[in-house]
């Protein structure tokens, strides 16, 4: 953990040069201790500079990475690294997610539905009402549905406080360390997300506010979530940002129509007008889009006798496609990661069977990358 907290503090190493160097399996402590030997492979013009920046500034990363764990460790955060079973699935589809994670709460970050939700920071009263009434909807049919936004003013912050009345877990992503927190406004708000979801970062505490974090930090909102709802928006601004972003992930964006002269339904309007985003006006719709019937609490029903009515004779199946249709069948959805872990399948003859399962129509995967059994 320590040598992952390090790297994320030298300068030039962006989270998707961090993913490309894990991906290459290059660890975090071969690259800050062994530089020559690690990148021995790299074009000259890259291996030098990078073996420059790492001897000139791996002492202080690793002085203030011994310092933000000590930091964390007398605060209750939690440090959430890529490769931890914490870490959110969602994200490791995102080439640019990052490799380091600051949480207070307990939230489960991989909650089987996750829902984002960003607008402008001037709400309107229609914005906030709707917002309102779809969570209040959308949590009393899927329990424990997790909310994500930015707790920041306007949709944001309405988007917490509804999910707070209602019980529902809820994350605001902030864009500086765990050590401050803007708006400081929202203070209560976020304090009682602790308890019931949790305040997330990629940033070491002692990083200031900066406009250019609140860009970055809506790659991470709209990457742990399985769709984004934009309530309202002008045609500039961070939510359309996040849209756009969620889009990129191949996550669902989802938009609430306003009037043609109101100045932040613009944003939607032209989402929707684009197809670049479904136009949502209640819970159901959400739930028909999302195909979240599987977890409300009025379409749940025994499952039957039978572990495999609905495929091949059990006799049929091999060992390695029992496993599988097992382990989907006695669940509420699972990533590649649970399931790898569940059946023990090396990942080669897993992914085998998922794409078979999947031409077959036995199983579905969602863009978050989450497998279901075809109930």
């Amino acid at each position: 953990m320590l040598y992952k907290i390090a790297l994320t503090l030298i300068d030039h190493f962006t989270p998707a040069a961090i993913r490309r160097m894990y991906d290459a399996g290059i660890s975090a402590e071969d690259l800050l201790m062994h530089p020559e030997e690690t990148l021995a492979n790299e074009l000259e013009s890259v291996r030098v500079p990078l073996i420059k920046q790492i001897r000139e500034h791996r002492n202080r990363a690793l002085d203030l990475a011994r310092r933000e764990m000590a930091y964390c460790s007398k605060e209750g955060i939690r440090i959430v690294c890529a490769g931890d079973e914490a870490y959110p699935y969602r994200l490791t589809g995102c080439t640019d997610a990052p490799s380091v994670l600051y949480l207070r709460g307990q939230v489960d970050l991989n909650a089987r539905c996750v829902l984002a939700v960003v607008g402008t920071r001037h709400a309107t009263d229609y914005g906030i009402r709707v917002c309102e009434r779809l969570l209040t909807d959308l949590g009393r049919r899927i329990p424990g549905l997790l909310v994500v936004s930015g707790l920041a003013y306007g949709i944001d912050i309405a988007a917490h406080r509804t999910a707070l009345a209602q019980h529902l877990p809820t994350v605001g992503v902030v864009a500086h360390g765990q050590d401050t927190l803007y708006p400081a406004s929202h203070r209560r708000e976020a304090q009682a997300m602790q308890a019931h979801g949790g305040v997330l970062t990629e940033y070491a505490s002692g990083t200031a506010v900066h406009a250019g974090n609140f860009l970055r930090r809506n790659r991470i909102i709209a990457g742990l979530a399985d769709a984004t709802l934009v309530v309202e928006s002008a045609v500039r601004g961070g939510a359309l940002a996040t849209a756009r972003l969620a889009d990129n992930y191949g996550r669902t964006v989802l938009a609430v129509p306003g009037r043609i002269t109101d100045t932040f339904s613009e944003g939607c309007n032209r989402l929707i007008f684009r197809r670049c985003a479904t136009s949502i006006s209640s819970a159901d719709d959400i739930i028909d889009v999302m195909e979240w019937q599987r977890f409300t609490d009025d379409a749940r029903r025994p499952v039957e006798a039978d572990l495999f009515a609905q495929t091949e004779d059990a006799a049929c199946l091999t060992p390695e496609r029992r496993k599988v249709v097992e382990a989907l069948r006695q669940s509420d959805g699972m990533s590649l990661y649970d399931l790898q872990k569940t059946t023990g399948l090396p990942p080669y003859i897993l992914n085998r069977e998922l794409v078979e399962m999947e031409i077959n129509g036995e199983v579905r995967k969602m863009p978050s990358g989450v497998y279901y059994w075809r109930s």
